[in-house]
């Protein structure tokens, strides 16, 4: 239990070191890839080992898991995961600059041609939204999956390409002149397309994928404009959990009180932990492996149209041993980076993925690379930590966050030289950090 609490106070203290500041909470990967550490690789076991909730419907089934792990396993685990969380954070902060690089973007684009992207993305999400208008607000009991080829999670990823793009939008006017974001969101018919789109996708069960898009924003805002004030997080992370618990409870058919909101809180990670538990019961780590499935996982960007065969290319865990348990759908992110890569694998593939936060966020006089760090930025603290990698990596954090901003930005820059219109500047203004 000591050296669980000291994996929870370690992060707690990075993120007061590196995040808090006299004039605000600077909402950078520290801080996302601190709370999703804690929420879902932590908290359950420490949960865990402290016997909380266990008379809670499903959980005899989680401690059973649980009982299966010797110490060894569970000290193990702590170990593992302490070293990875501070392998991410020495890759982020290392040399961080104190002041955005002065960068020349490679790919320049009006940020006014973005808008027949948004016109073609608007007729996809009608589309959608007709074949679905049945299921809106039908008591939110849908889990969506990205990228599981049905309408439901076709529809939340045209709301996620919807906010990429007016997230470029947004970066690509920032650079030639200073904008309030706040103000530039209640006015813009992008953001406001976004937010509909999405409040219909939360009616269907997106309830993380909305709180991730306000992470993206409190990111950019704190990146690019100014720290977020105290007040401000405070009142919104309370209100943000809030929102997650009652719509959690709702989702369930459950009556909305603080025992059921308390409850629906502590069981997101916990019920995500099942296949973490599982696998700690198993006890194979493995130092390093080769990220086969990860890989794999890839083939599924082909569209189908394009390779038919292409779910031949998808490797299956449990057909190389591993026991893939996940009742609930959520996959925890620590079995999929000890499937993939083992634990020294793991150690140096998130050192890697800190370093390239830190070479994104240097680059702000892009508008593609602010919208990535932004998003990416966002993606840490939920999708990245509970789904699969096939959603969390593939789909959210490669395709919407890196492939899409650039093909958006590479399709207007095509429109730009065609319509001879002026592209953006290469120099952004002086940021408040």
């Amino acid at each position: 239990m000591l050296l669980y609490l000291v994996c929870i106070l370690v992060p707690v203290g990075v993120v007061v070191r590196y995040c808090f500041g006299p004039e605000g909470i600077s909402f950078d990967p520290a801080l996302t890839f601190s709370l999703g550490f804690i929420v879902y690789w932590i908290f359950p076991l420490a949960l865990g080992v402290s016997g909380a909730f266990a008379s809670q419907t499903g959980m005899d089934i989680w401690y059973g898991l649980l009982r299966r792990a010797d110490s060894r396993t569970l000290v193990a685990f702590a170990t593992v995961s302490l070293a990875a969380y501070l392998s991410f954070i020495a890759g982020f902060v290392r040399r961080r600059p104190a002041e955005p690089v002065q960068y020349a973007a490679p790919i320049k684009f009006a940020p006014g041609l973005l808008t027949p992207l948004f016109g073609a993305l608007i007729i996809a999400a009608v589309g959608l939204g007709i074949m679905l208008r049945d299921r809106f607000f039908h008591g939110y009991r849908t889990t969506l999956v990205i990228g599981n080829g049905g309408v439901h999670g076709s529809f939340v990823a045209v709301s996620i390409a919807l906010f990429a793009l007016a997230m470029l939008r947004l970066s690509g006017r920032a650079l030639r002149r200073p904008i309030d974001l706040a103000r530039y969101i209640r006015r813009d018919g992008f953001f406001l397309t976004y937010f509909v789109v999405a409040g219909l996708a939360l009616s269907l069960g997106g309830r993380l994928y909305m709180i991730s898009s306000l992470l993206m924003l409190a990111a950019y805002r704190s990146a690019f404009e100014h720290p977020i004030r105290y007040r401000t997080f405070l009142i919104g992370g309370i209100l943000s959990a809030l929102f997650t618990g009652v719509m959690g409870v709702v989702r369930l058919g459950g009556a909305v009180n603080p025992d059921t909101v308390l409850f629906n809180l502590a069981a997101e990670p916990m019920f995500t932990s099942f296949s973490l538990v599982n696998f700690l019961a198993d006890g194979h780590f493995g130092l390093i492996r080769a990220p086969i499935f990860l890989a794999s996982d890839f083939a599924n960007l082909i569209p189908t149209v394009v390779f038919p065969a292409k779910e031949k290319l998808l490797l299956n865990p449990s057909d190389a041993g591993f026991q893939v348990f996940a009742p609930l759908g959520a996959l925890n992110s620590f079995f999929s980076f000890m499937i993939n890569f083992g634990a020294v694998g793991t150690v140096v593939a998130l050192y890697a993925l800190g370093a390239g936060l830190r070479h994104l966020r240097a680059r702000s006089g892009s508008a593609v690379a602010r919208t990535s760090y932004s998003m990416l930025t966002g993606w840490l603290a939920f999708t990245f930590f509970r789904d699969p990698f096939a959603v969390s990596v593939v789909k959210n954090m490669f395709e919407f966050s890196l492939a899409l901003p650039m093909l958006f930005a590479a399709l207007a820059h095509v429109f730009t030289i065609v319509t001879a219109t002026p592209p953006i500047t290469a120099t952004p203004p002086a940021t408040a950090r």
